[in-house]
């Protein structure tokens, strides 16, 4: 992932962060949605 960041086509990498982040966002909501961690809250 590094190396994409790091490459000249900045669009590209701006794409790619965004995505993960959504989809990262996304697991971690399913994630509390079956845990429902107490303490985090």
């Amino acid at each position: 992932y590094l190396r994409i960041f790091q490459s000249p086509d900045w669009g590209l990498g701006a794409a790619i962060s965004v995505v993960l982040v959504l989809f990262v966002g996304a697991l971690m909501a399913l994630v509390f949605r079956y845990v429902r961690p107490k303490q985090l809250i």
